[in-house]
């Protein structure tokens, strides 16, 4: 009766065996089907998002004024912010006395 009780234990385990393999085969294919399904991951909303902040800043730096934040000289001299753009520039950004570059120096560290 020994040999046969060990012979039911060893097919059992070896059903047992077939079975999680297949579970873990099954799972593994659940696995790539999820990573195929689902290629958008939530740092693209984020990259998306921050490439439409960064358009939106440069568009407002550099659009002349009214909807951007370039002006004339003549515009800047006449708001009364600074006497002009500097460095035989035509167009700065001085919004405010706070936030004025007058020279290509002061842009291109704004920007």
């Amino acid at each position: 009766g020994g040999g046969l009780g060990g012979g039911k234990r060893g097919g059992l385990s070896k059903t047992l065996s077939k079975r999680i393999s297949l579970a873990e085969k099954y799972q593994i294919e659940q696995e790539q089907q999820n990573h195929k399904s689902s290629w958008i991951k939530w740092w693209h909303a984020v990259f998306f998002f921050s490439g439409i902040s960064v358009l939106a800043c440069l568009c407002q730096l550099f659009l002349s004024y009214p909807y951007g934040l370039m002006m004339t000289s003549a515009q800047i001299a006449e708001v009364g912010i600074a006497s002009g753009c500097e460095g035989g520039l035509e167009r700065c950004i001085c919004p405010r006395v706070t936030i004025c570059a007058t020279d290509t120096l002061s842009i291109i560290l704004l920007a």
